[in-house]
Formats: structure tokens, C-alpha cells, sequence
């Protein structure tokens, strides 16, 4: 594949689902700085990605695997390097400070997710955006029955959540059908300068030389 139709496809991915980008940041990033840090790396290996693409997917579940396998990489480098030492009271308070015209059920929704362990997290995402379960199983490496399991969970964990903070709060969200909703209703704004990030990325992307291995992009689940 040549340079100018690998930068080409990739611009034409980003445009195209950089709602999808944006959407595994959040769930793995924290802080705008760290957003910012992981799209870039996302992004990086999104365009890398390109020349091994055969069409045998779609477009976005392809994409979703990518950046999926990204952001786990990039989540447990940052743990190792930081040790564990930022608590995650403390990073939701950096991003509603980052955000204060945020729905505050959109950032509800992105908390509870990172309390879920890397697979989950992954796994509600795909969830939120109406993937089948036969995509969910494709992109995880795990049986569909397995799948079944792990929404199940999911659900009752995030109706039972829900539950909760709505009687505290006044909401009257109480289904996953409600949070589904929710969910559908964010704007793809992130907390880090998008136009910025965009720009530094096709920077990069532009200036290097076309260098692809193949790899393999499923997600791999810890029993």
C-alpha cells in the first residue's frame, strides 16, 4: 500500500469514527493530559493498522479492535509506571473539572466503567454501541456463550448501580435500556483539545515512514 492511501484511509477512519475513538479514551484515560496521550497512541496504531485491513470486517469493528488493544497496552504500561498511585476519586474530579458542561449521567455512565476490569470495560463499550453478540465474541476471542455471561453481569451491575444514585439524585433511569439511551445522547466533545490532538496526530502520522508488521489485533481475556 502506498503512503498517500494509507494517510488517505486512515483520515477518512478518523473522520468517520472518531466518535468510536473518543468513547475508548474516555474509558481507559482518565485526566484531559492522559486523554490526550492515548489518542494520540490509538491513533498512531489505528494508522499503522491500515495495509493489514482486507475488508474481511467492518470498518468499525475493526477499528474498535484496534483501539481496544491500544488502550489496554497503554493502560497497564501507565499502571506500571505510576504504580497505582492516583486514585480514581481523584481522576473523576479532574475530569468534571475539565468538563463542567458535561451530562452529568455521561460521566456517571464513563465512572462506573472504569471500575470494570480491562475486558469488561471493553466489553460495555461494545455493549453501549448495539454491537451483536457474534461481534462482541469476534472482537474478544471469547465464545459467545461467554459473552452472554458477561453482559448479563454487566447489566445488573449497571441497572443496580443505577438504582442507587437515582434515588439519591431524583433520576428515573432504572433499565439498561435507559442507560443505552443516555449513552446514544453524548456528543463525541472530549475533554482534551480535540483539534490539537487531530492535528498533532496527523503530524505524525504524515511524517512517518510506512512501517507495518503483522499483528494481530483480538483481545486477549485473562481467565
Amino acid at each position: 500500500m502506498q503512503d498517500d492511501d494509507q494517510q488517505r484511509l486512515f483520515d477518512q477512519w478518523l473522520k468517520n469514527h472518531r466518535g468510536l475513538f473518543f468513547k475508548v479514551v474516555r474509558a481507559y484515560a482518565f485526566t484531559p493530559d492522559d486523554q490526550e496521550d492515548l489518542f494520540q497512541e490509538i491513533g498512531t496504531q489505528v494508522w499503522r493498522s491500515v495495509p493489514n485491513f482486507r475488508g474481511e470486517a467492518a470498518v468499525a469493528t475493526w477499528v474498535y479492535r484496534v483501539t481496544s488493544n491500544a488502550a489496554l497496552a497503554w493502560t497497564r504500561k501507565e499502571w506500571k509506571h505510576r504504580n497505582g498511585k492516583q486514585s480514581v476519586d481523584g481522576v473523576n474530579l479532574a475530569i468534571l473539572q475539565a468538563s463542567p458542561a458535561a451530562d452529568p449521567r455521561i460521566e456517571w455512565l464513563y465512572a462506573r466503567i472504569r471500575e470494570l476490569n480491562e475486558i469488561d470495560r471493553s466489553l460495555t463499550l461494545l455493549l453501549l454501541d448495539g454491537f451483536s453478540y457474534k461481534e462482541m465474541a469476534s472482537m474478544l476471542g471469547i465464545t459467545e456463550n461467554h459473552v452472554g455471561v458477561k453482559v448479563s453481569r454487566i447489566k445488573t451491575y449497571l441497572t443496580t448501580k443505577s438504582r442507587g444514585r437515582n434515588l439519591a439524585m431524583g433520576f428515573k433511569e432504572t433499565q439498561f435500556e435507559d442507560l443505552q439511551a443516555i449513552w446514544d445522547t453524548q456528543n463525541d466533545r472530549p475533554a482534551f483539545s480535540m483539534n490539537r490532538s487531530v492535528l498533532l496526530l496527523r503530524a505524525a502520522t504524515r511524517a512517518s515512514p510506512s512501517r507495518t508488521n503483522s499483528c494481530s489485533f483480538s483481545l486477549i481475556v485473562r481467565p
